[in-house]
Parts: structure tokens; sequence; C-alpha cells
């Protein structure tokens, strides 16, 4: 699996790849599942290579993991996952296309 920071480096640096409307799912440890939100309400921040910011639904800048995100969506597809949390069920496993790759 390409880990999420290249994933994500990809979407940001590769402008063909990066085409799209992408969303993340993080797994929220308060509410316990997985919540989504569009690519372009994260920022990068140049120092931190763990963590990226989130402007929540109320406009407050949270820092998120990356570990926490789950899940990556383009254009409504799924093309990345990660298994939840541990002591939690997986997710369940769907089809990827991962960075442009199809099932056969």
């Amino acid at each position: 699996m390409v880990p999420i920071h290249a994933l994500l480096a990809r979407i940001r640096w590769d402008p063909a790849f990066g085409r799209g409307e992408f969303v993340i799912g993080y797994y929220d440890r308060v509410a316990r599942h997985i919540v989504r939100v569009p690519l372009r309400r994260l920022a990068f921040p140049d120092h931190d290579h763990f963590a990226c910011t989130l402007v929540d639904d109320e406009g407050e800048i949270r820092q998120l993991p990356l570990h926490r995100i789950r899940e990556v969506l383009k254009d409504g597809r799924l093309i990345w996952q990660r298994d939840g949390p541990p002591g939690e069920a997986p997710l369940r496993h769907r089809p990827s296309t991962l960075l442009g790759r199809h099932p056969e």
C-alpha cells in the first residue's frame, strides 16, 4: 500500500493526477466513526510531516495526524483505504484504483 503522505504529495504536486474533487475520510476518536471532508479544507504545514490542519464545520482549526486518515476518494470513487484503528473491526475491503491502477 502507498503511504498516505506519498498519496497526498502526489495529489498536491502531480497536476494530471491532482485534477478532480478529493475527499479524505479520517477516524474521529470522539464520535467513533469516519468523518469525510474535502481535501481543500486541509493545510499541510512545511514543518510538520506527520499531521495536517483541518478547518472544521465550526471554523475551528484542528490538527489531524496523518495516521488517522482512513480513506481517500477522488470524484466520489474510493482510491485509497487503510484498516480501522487497533481494536476495531477492519473497514470493508473494496476494490481500489489507487494511483490510476485499475483492477483487472
